[in-house]
């Protein structure tokens, strides 16, 4: 897959779906204000220490990728009692990656399970 055509961040990494029933990003949600959304009187904004409040988007404030764990491609670590912590993570956060969260959740097992059930 493309990085550049799909607009995927470069700091992402993880496999790819390979077979034809996958979800393929087209962009078309590029420019649309459903794809981004900055809750700047939200008492926590922005709720990452290293993240640019210019281009934090909290439509994603709970990322749908954390259930992925180690499959989510983001930038996580798992604490001394095994949890997961994405504190350092700005995947579902920044602008360009709208694209990338849709695509990851849709091509997870369990979407395309229940896409294939249906």
């Amino acid at each position: 897959m493309d990085n550049e055509t799909n607009g995927v961040a470069d700091e992402v990494a993880g496999g790819e779906v390979a077979d034809d029933e996958a979800y393929v990003d087209d962009g078309n949600w590029r420019g649309k204000n459903y794809s981004f959304f900055a809750h700047t009187s939200c008492e926590y904004f922005p709720c990452h220490d290293n993240a640019s409040p210019d281009d934090f988007s909290c439509l994603f404030c709970f990322c749908p990728l954390y259930l992925l764990g180690t499959e989510c491609g983001g930038n996580y670590v798992y604490t001394k009692k095994g949890v997961k912590s994405c504190h350092k993570c700005l995947v579902p956060h920044k602008s360009k990656n709208y694209g990338l969260i849709i695509e990851r959740y849709m091509n997870s097992k369990e979407m395309r399970h229940a896409r294939i059930k249906r």
